[in-house]
Parts: C-alpha cells; structure tokens; sequence
C-alpha cells in the first residue's frame, strides 16, 4: 500500500521531469575521423543544441556555443564549436601551460545509469589538453584517479574552435542498458569577456555545472549495448623469475552484468615506464550474468617498477572491444615469502582465538633448478638477538608448509624467518615476516576466518552509526562515535580520522606523510588504544574523493596497527575506492548513497548491486580482505545543496540495508544527519535497528545453511542461513528494476510454513518451493526460527502508517504553504541565506516543512531543525519570498521566530510585477506570530523585515491559510 501512496505522492514530480524534452544523438553508421574538423556528413544531420545559459541564471551566455551529438555502433561523439575571436583566446603557448580548465575550454558529464548520481568528467581546451574524473554524490564529491580510454582533437579559426571528444562505450563502465536516458550536461568556459573576465554556461537547468539532478537528458542510442555490460578487477598477481626475467602470473575476477552468453578474448597488458608492452590473452565463454575468475598465462616482465596494466575484454569474432580497465602497479620481486596461515588475521595471535597451531607456508619464487638438493630452514626467532625459539629444516620446494605449536611460543613480538640454504648451509637467500603473539586484553578485537568479527572471542553483528545527538545512542549500535563524550557499548577513535584542519589534509596530499606526521597518528592512537571500550580506529573518510593516494593512508594504517594490534581500523569509501583503498583499512563503511529521485522509489539501486557485486568479487579471490559494512545515506542531499532529490523512504532504508547483507555485506554503518527534521529517522530508526540488530545476529553472523537456496529468477539473490537450534533464516532481495514472479526452491523446507519477517504473514513451502512476487529492489525474510514472533517488531505497514500520521500532523490542516519535498507546491527565495553559499535557496524550503521549533542546527549536516537566516548580519532590510506555483488565496499568515528574532516586518503580495502591503507590523512579540485580514489572491508572499532583535532575522517556518 505505501509503495502506491509513493507512486501517487510523486506523481506530479514524476511528470514534471518526464516532459522535459530528451537531447538525441544521431546515428553514424561510419565512426567520424576524431580530428576537429567535423567535416563528415553525419555532422550536419545532427541535431544542433546551442541554448548554453550562463551559471545559476537563466541568462544566454555571450559567446555562442554549439553542440552535435552522434552516436557510432562502439562510441559516443561529440561536435563542439565554441565561438572567440582569435585575439581574446589564449595563445597555444599559453593555453599548454596552465590547467586545462585555466582557459577557454568544454566540458561534458555524462551519467550513463540515468541517475542523478554520478558521471563522468571531461574537459578538453583549444589545444587539446585534456582532464577526466569521476564524480558522484550529485556532484559534490570527485576523483582525478578514474582513467579510461577517450579520444579528442581541436581545430582552431579565426572566430572559433572546434573540439571532437569520443567516447567508447567500452570505457564507461555501463551496468545496465534500462535506462531510456541517460544524465547529460555541456559546459562552456570562456575567458577574457568584454563585460567579465569568465563565463561559465551548460545546457543544465540555470546554467548549473556539477549538480546532476539539474542535468539534461540524452536519449539513450537505439542499440544493443548489451556486449558492454561488464565488471572486471585485477584480484591477485604471483611473481617468479625465469630465466633472468620477472614472470607474472594475474588473476582477475570478471562479472558479466548481461543476460546474454558472450564469447570474449581476455586480454591483460602491461606497460613499463619506457611504453614497452607486456601482453598475455585467452579465451573464455561468459554465461548470461555470470561471475568468473580467468588466470592468464605467464607473463615475462624484464624488470621490476612501475607499471600499468589493464584488463581488454574483446569479443572473439569481431575483436570489438567491450571493455578496458586501467591500474598502476608497482611489481618488487621477492625471491622468498612466508604467507601465514594460522594466525591469518593481522599475524597475530589473540589470546581468545584459542590457537592451538602455528601454520605458515614458505613459497621460493626461484627456478626449479635452483631449489633441487637445497635445505629451506625455518622457524620463529627474537628478531634483536635472532636466537631461534622454534625452528624446522626441510627438503627445499617450491611451496613448503611449517608448523608449531602455539604454547611452545612465549607472548612477544617476534619474526618469523626462513633460509635457503647451500650444501654449506651458508644462508644464500632470506625472508622473514613479522609474528605477535599477543597478551590476553579485555574486548580485543579481531576477523575470524569466515569474515565476521570477534569482541572478546564472541562473535558479534556490526551495526554502527556515525550519527549526531541521541539518534546516535540508540541501543542497539554496539560501535559509535562519542557524542559530547556519550556512547552506550563501544566507540570508534575518531582522532585518527578528524580534527587536523584543512592545511594538514593538504600538506598530506602534496608531501605525503612525514616522520612527523606519522608520529602524530601514533599519539592519536596510543590515547585510545588502552581504553576497554574502544572498538576501532576510524582513519579516513572518502579518499577516493579527495585526491589521496591509496599509497598513502595504507602506509599510515600500518603505524596504527602497529601501535595498536587489538583494534581494527575503519574507513569509508564511495563509490570509487570500494576496492581502490582495500588494504588501508579493514573495515570499510561503504557508502554507496543510491540518490533517491523525487517520483522515482528505489531510484538509482542499481548502482548498490554494481558496486556490492564488484567488491564481493574481488575480496573473493584478493589476499587482501575487507569486512563491507553498508552505510546508507541517513539525510537529504538537497540540503547539501542537490535538487530533485528528498530522504529515502522508510522501505528504502529497509531495502537498500537488507540487500546489502545478500550482496555480501557483514555490517550495517548508520551515516544519519538532521534526524529531527526527518520522520522516516527519528520515527524510522528506532524500528529499523531492531530488526537489523535481529537479523545480523541470528542470520548474518551465523553460518550458511549447508544446502543453498535457488530462485528460478536470476535476478533474485538469495542468502541461506543455518541456526544452532535447527532453524533457517533465507534473505531474498531482487535486483531488478522492474517487477518479478520467481520460483524459490529449497530442500530444508519440504513443507513448512514460515513468518515472513515485518510483514505479518506466514507462507508455506510447498515440496520445498515457493512462488512469490517481488516489487523492484524488494527484499524479505523468511524464517522458521520462534525469535521472529518472540521479537515483535512492527509491519513496514504499521510503521509507514506512523510516519504518514506524522506528515499530517506537520502538515496542518489548510495550510497552502506546507510542502513535504522541496518545490512540491512552490519556490522559497530569500535576500541572502547564511547557508546559500553552493545554491542561493539552499536549506529555504524547509520555512515550510511544518517544523515549528527545537535547538537550531550549527549547520545544513548537523543536529538540530534547519531555519532560515540571512547572511548580512546588522544591516537590513531581509526578506523572504514564497511563490506558489499557482495562484492562491491568502487571509492569514503564521510566522514562527527563532528567539523572537522579528520586531518591525511587512507581509506583501505582487499583483502585476508589482508588491503590495497586506499587513504592516511593528514591535512584534511572541512565538508564534499570527495575521488575518480580508483574503488576496496571489501567486507570491513576501516578508520584508525592516527591524530585529539580535544580529540576523531568523525563523523556523511560514504558514499560510486561506482564512
């Protein structure tokens, strides 16, 4: 029932975006030369677009801009022309000198999931220097790191310039080919005006650059793009030498995100720092939405360094490539190296893992005929004194495997050696690995090897929260910030992640980390580390958005782990770092942040499924290893300045976290802003950690059932469950976008009826089968166990029914200015806005969401009720305009001051371009300030505000009635 009253709430949104007419790129059956000329004949076919509109305006630019769009069967091509007299374009000279976005230059993003989300980043100047990122969050945050294979040109004239920029569907990591539309904006810079020194146009809304909700829209090319739905990861290399030379050995993990079969030739290549190329191929047959491994064959490298390397996927008969993935890599040889099994957790061991074996395995990455009749002495030994505590000798091979027993090892920190020895036993080659055997303290913390987490030996379900105020104190969170020095089980450190200041990230950033700096991050963590209620360290937050190199916090996650071994270290990644900073931290707080679109429930989920998927995939077969806890986005980024977008609904905070845990996450990491001004937080909440907190516990953390659940459907995933009493828990989730009726099958329910969790219904299985029908991106619980009933958690019903009831209450009834979205039934505009700093009406619109009072917020991402106040502080007048999308009748107005902050004010209406006074107030006192008189009709309310107590005008909310 409330997945309709969703549908129906936004359905006037919904229309709204759908009418906006949809950019078209003409098809090209023959590829444009891509040399700036846009001289081919598919050219002048193309539609051309020139409305460019100067940024948050709604002014045409001055220089004229024009764009075509075509679309070949292997690539996206964009015709720009950019008109300026040659003497006011920079010289070539010059134009190569500085940034490529310093002179006159276009841009395009590009969202090729439709959403409002993220994109991609080009930028190309007069002379052809070039710049490409990544950006997600609507925009607000980006990554230079992202590479990919595009092709531009420039020619420049007399009166202006021409740029052709091709992009390969092969390089913009298509997940699905759903979408009708694609997220699409041009920008124009340009330099040295007559009237301004630069001007920035786009086709978006109001000029806008990098906000994606304000994008146009590209209809999607009208092809099959199908073959280019893939997800590849270099999860592993292994290094011998050969004949002199560095032999490479890559395994990457591939998913194919199509349901169609694929016969691809496999390509891994890498490149040294002189251009030489290194190129191993094979071939394989990809079911429909399968996901594989592929180990190439051996590749002879001449050289250790620096390289870069990257995965083709080619299709065997045509050799069209259907997708390219870059890395950098630098490849060291090591001719021995100890891998330990036993401890596999930090190589160290906890007193409450109870380890009774101490196992290793010794590889010699040496030729065969260099190991044959040699000794490999190993053991455990003082790495000062180096006296041998245990030790082994045995026949040399290429894999040796060593074991002793744990209480034969004193606590310590020792190392862990091997020796290659001779005929004379003189050491010929070397290695040696570090080994704690750690004295027993209260709470360690450490992964077991199923990938869960122990706390005193105990295994246990993460749900942390990152939160603000008492939304961040609730129970059932076992791992959270200090709030004013307040938490109720554990806490994260968060000293190692925050209060640097912004010179010191940049300091990082250009110099990275110093003596000094490193020691610093040892002090942060040596205050914590002795505290028994501490859970972990916190380091960083989206370094994939900052510019940080991986390289960077993995060496400063080192000195915290060595500094403090019981704790583990946590990290939150976007989009991009999922897998690109997985061994800087053992945890990661993954923050996928599926912008929810006004109209559109469940928009943009399957970017979770894109992302979860890939992560799952390479940490399968990667050495290294990251516990995913999901972090959903816990306020609404349109008050951080995006558009077209509102809080998640509850059944979105509900989905998005239960798919999570299918699609192979441990944990749950609550990320919650501005509770109070959201029902579905600080009424959802409360209901959503209970059934997280039972579902971790008796699903997640337990193990899986022995047999596995199967869907006729592949686009429904299935997680099985086996619990100690003899119960079963199955976690189902769709991943797809429209709805489906599937088959589930398993054989621990031959015919039993089981609860289907928050919903208040029993289903039988039926000769182990049933047949259920799934709305998009919707997930159940089915179990058998007696902790489903015995729990009494509330329906999703009952708790939509709750916050429904909660939006009548704030909506009030009568008043025309109520809005629960921004924009929903009119526009609020002001003099100035303390928080307009990114978008001059940011935050505005909540003067009429219905919430009248409380503590005020610090800021738009803090506690506390958002208001309204000006940004030029003792000087007046300031006023506030509402503008009502349509004409209403207003009598009576309800203004609710912050601090009584309003003495002398009038209430105004335009009529016919022109405002005239409907009430003129002087010395005004009291909470709520109410006005009536004779009834106007108008589209717009203004209040001027001539006198104040305080500084700033400041207000909670603006009522208005007919009467």
């Amino acid at each position: 029932m409330r997945f309709s009253l969703l549908f129906s709430c936004f359905s006037l949104a919904s229309c709204l975006l759908c009418s906006q007419e949809a950019l078209i790129s003409h098809y090209s059956s023959i590829p444009p030369i891509i040399d700036g000329k846009m001289d081919e004949a598919a050219w002048a076919d193309a539609t051309l677009y020139d409305h460019f509109t100067v940024m948050q305006t709604e002014r045409q630019a001055s220089r004229r801009t024009e764009l075509r769009i075509l679309h070949t069967d292997t690539a996206m091509v964009f015709g720009f022309k950019a008109f300026v007299p040659a003497d006011r374009l920079a010289d070539e000279a010059t134009a190569q000198s500085m940034k490529p976005y310093g002179t006159d230059c276009v841009e395009i993003m590009l969202g090729p999931d439709g959403g409002a989300d993220s994109y991609f980043h080009f930028i190309v100047n007069s002379v052809n220097s070039r710049y490409v990122a990544s950006r997600e969050q609507g925009g607000f945050v980006g990554t230079t790191a992202w590479r990919c294979d595009w092709h531009s040109a420039v020619q420049r004239h007399e009166q202006y310039w021409c740029a052709e920029i091709a992009l390969p569907y092969s390089s913009l990591e298509l997940s699905q080919t759903a979408a009708a539309y694609w997220s699409f904006n041009a920008v124009r810079e340009s330099y040295n005006l007559d009237s301004a020194g630069h001007e920035v146009s786009s086709l978006a809304r109001r000029g806008q650059t990098h906000s994606a909700a304000d994008f146009a829209r590209l209809q999607r090319p009208g092809l099959d793009l199908s073959p280019y739905l893939w997800h590849t990861s270099l999860s592993d290399l292994q290094q011998k030498v050969r004949d002199g030379q560095l032999q490479i050995n890559g395994k990457g993990s591939i998913r194919n995100l199509s349901e169609q079969m694929h016969k691809i030739k496999a390509e891994l290549s890498f490149f040294s720092e002189q251009g030489q190329r290194f190129l191993s191929t094979l071939n394989y047959e990809a079911r429909p939405l399968e996901a594989f491994e592929l180990l190439w064959p051996s590749l002879q490298l001449p050289e250790s360094g620096r390289y870069q390397a990257a995965i083709t996927l080619r299709e065997s008969e045509s050799n069209r490539i259907l997708s390219r993935k870059h890395f950098d890599l630098d490849l060291n040889y090591v001719p021995m190296a100890i891998t330990l099994v036993d401890p596999h957790y930090r190589q160290a061991i906890f007193a409450t893992q109870k380890l009774e074996q101490i196992n290793y395995q010794v590889d010699i990455n040496l030729p065969e005929e260099n190991i044959a009749g040699r000794k490999l002495h190993s053991g455990i030994r003082d790495p000062q004194s180096k006296n041998t505590v245990l030790g082994q000798t045995l026949n040399a091979q290429g894999h040796n495997n060593f074991s002793f027993k744990t209480a034969d090892l004193p606590d310590g920190d020792w190392e862990v050696f091997a020796q290659l020895l001779d005929d004379q036993e003189a050491n010929r080659n070397e290695c040696t690995t570090r080994l704690r055997k750690l004295p027993y303290k209260k709470n360690e913390v450490w992964r077991d090897k199923d990938g869960h987490w122990r706390v005193d030996g105990e295994r246990v379900f993460l749900l942390m929260c990152w939160g603000v105020g008492e939304s961040s104190l609730l129970p059932e969170y076992n791992a959270t910030f200090k709030q004013e020095g307040r938490y109720l089980n554990m806490f994260l450190n968060g000293k190692t992640g925050f209060g640097f200041g912004a010179a010191f990230w940049q300091r990082l950033k250009t110099e990275g980390a110093s003596p000094e700096t490193l020691e610093l991050y040892r002090t942060r963590t040596k205050a914590a580390k002795d505290d028994p209620d501490l859970f972990g360290h916190y380091l960083v937050d989206e370094p994939d958005c900052t510019g940080h190199t991986r390289e960077l916090f993995a060496g400063i996650a080192k000195v915290l782990e060595d500094e403090d071994p019981y704790h583990p270290i946590i990290i939150s990644t976007g989009s991009g770092g999922i897998i690109s900073y997985a061994d800087c931290g053992e945890i990661n707080g993954f923050h996928c942040y599926p912008n929810p679109v006004l109209g559109q429930p469940m928009s943009n989920f399957r970017k979770i499924v894109v992302l979860m998927d890939k992560a799952r995939d390479f940490f399968a077969t990667s050495p290294i290893k990251q516990s995913i806890t999901y972090m959903h986005q816990g306020f609404n980024y349109g008050d951080c300045a995006n558009r077209n977008t509102r809080i998640p609904s509850y059944e979105e905070f509900r989905n998005q976290n239960i798919l999570s845990f299918v699609l192979g996450a441990v944990g749950l990491f609550h990320y919650n802003r501005t509770v109070e001004h959201y029902p579905e937080l600080y009424l959802g909440l409360p209901h959503l950690v209970k059934e997280q907190k039972l579902i971790g516990e008796q699903a997640i953390i337990q193990p899986d059932a022995e047999v596995t659940a199967l869907s006729s459907n592949a686009q429904l995933r299935l997680l099985s469950k086996a619990n100690t009493d003899g119960s079963f828990w199955l976690l189902a989730a769709s991943v797809s976008e429209e709805p489906l009726e599937t088959e589930i099958f398993w054989p621990v329910w031959p015919d039993k009826e089981v609860h289907v969790l928050s919903e208040a219904r029993q289903v039988r299985f039926k000769n182990s089968r049933l047949t259920e029908s799934f709305r998009p991106f919707e997930v159940r619980v089915y179990t058998d166990s007696k902790l489903a009933a015995q729990a009494q958690l509330k329906t999703v019903s009952d708790i939509n029914a709750i916050i429904e009831a909660e939006y009548a209450r704030l909506a009030k009834p009568g008043n025309l200015a109520y809005q629960r979205f921004e924009g929903e039934r009119l526009q609020v505009t002001a003099s100035s806005n303390l928080y307009g700093t990114t978008r001059a009406d940011n935050v505005l619109w909540h003067l009429t969401d219905g919430f009248t009072d409380g503590p005020v917020a610090k800021n738009t991402h803090s506690e506390g009720a958002m208001i309204y106040c000006d940004n030029t502080p003792d000087e007046l007048p300031d006023w506030i305009e509402l503008e009502f999308h349509e004409e209403v009748n207003i009598g009576k107005v309800l203004l609710y001051p912050v601090e009584n902050s309003l003495l002398d004010y009038q209430l105004q209406v335009k009529k016919n371009g022109e405002y005239f006074t409907i009430a003129d107030i002087k010395g005004a006192d009291g909470e709520v300030l109410t006005h009536s008189f004779e009834p106007v009709r108008a589209k717009t309310l203004r209040l001027m505000i001539t006198a104040n107590r305080g500084k700033n005008s400041r207000l909670y909310e603006i009522e208005v009635y007919e009467k």
